[in-house]
């Protein structure tokens, strides 16, 4: 038998497959033997073959995982063998559309070969909320709506993290029921990336705008290594451009001299004009000195970057 199991969300993939595992080993007894393949390994078509010309002896029954099975290799197998026929093996073919080496013609013959085909779409927000809720009660826990639904527009639509943070509050509550109250004080928002505040306002050289993204970016919990680079870089390219208007330079020349882009060479020249490249500079050398400290665990990146932005 083949099932074909196809989809873009990697857990939900898994899900499925562990469903059907599941199924099968309440049909074939919980010691039915499972051989995992990942078809993008360069030994795949050998761990594919193996228990395809091999079969059991007694006839038991057995699993085979076939994980990336957009690639070419599997399709191979299955017509070659003609899987489908098979009565005593069940190949479960995982397609990740979004893997690089996803096929789309071999995944096609995949699943014109298939005994079953399920196409995983994503879940509603409704739909998510109803596997919170399952997930909570096989934790133990009561999941309420009001609750999930914090925790979702807190991580999104990725249930590998969801499932993570669920797993954190259900510990915490100890079999009890998930309120609101928990969700907002163990699950932190999601960290949006938003590099154009702060580099939109260290471009325009706006003290209070650095100050206030800046401030934002650190209650969002980004992580200080990137903040830090980020700074670098906005500070860098803002001393590049002030540099070389300092020099005469038309703005086609600073982008070409430079490499940098004319967008970001206009949207800059509009703050060089006040800034002061001794300051950019220093602060510049300051951001190189608290990397290096902070790795060697001397110093604390957030309460220095604030310092450093201050002096600008």
């Amino acid at each position: 038998m083949l099932i074909s199991l196809a989809g873009a969300d990697p857990f939900m993939l898994n899900e499925a497959a562990r469903d059907i595992i599941r199924t099968l080993q309440s049909q074939h007894g919980a010691d039915v033997p499972i051989t995992r393949v990942d078809c993008t390994d360069p030994d795949a078509a050998e761990h594919l073959d193996r228990p395809l010309k091999y079969p059991s002896f007694f006839y038991s029954h057995h699993i085979i995982l076939a994980t990336n099975a957009g690639h070419p290799i599997l399709a191979m197998a299955a017509e070659q063998h003609r899987i489908a026929n098979i009565p005593d093996i069940t190949l479960i073919a995982i397609h990740n559309a979004d893997h690089p080496e996803h096929d789309a013609e071999s995944a096609k013959t995949l699943h014109s070969l298939a005994t079953q085909h399920q196409d995983i779409q994503p879940l509603s927000p409704e739909e998510r909320i109803r596997w919170g809720q399952q997930f909570c009660t096989e934790q133990g826990c009561e999941g309420s709506r009001a609750a999930l639904s914090i925790l979702f527009d807190r991580v999104g639509g990725d249930l590998r993290a969801a499932s993570h943070e669920l797993e954190k509050v259900c510990a915490y509550v100890r079999h009890g029921a998930i309120t609101p109250d928990v969700v907002i004080m163990l699950v932190r928002p999601r960290y949006e990336r938003d590099e154009w505040g702060l580099s939109n306002a260290i471009a325009a050289y706006d003290k209070r705008g650095i100050m206030t993204s800046l401030w934002k970016r650190v209650m969002e919990g980004a992580p200080e290594q990137l903040l830090v680079g980020s700074l670098a870089a906005g500070i860098r390219t803002a001393l590049m451009v002030a540099d070389l208007r300092s020099r005469g330079m038309a703005p086609g020349a600073i982008a070409k001299t430079s490499g940098l882009h004319p967008f970001v060479v206009a949207k800059t020249l509009r703050g060089a004009a006040a800034a002061r490249i001794e300051s950019l500079r220093e602060a510049h050398l300051a951001l190189a000195r608290l990397d290096r400290l902070a790795k060697d665990g001397l110093a604390q990146s957030a309460d220095a970057l604030f310092s450093v932005m201050l002096r600008l």
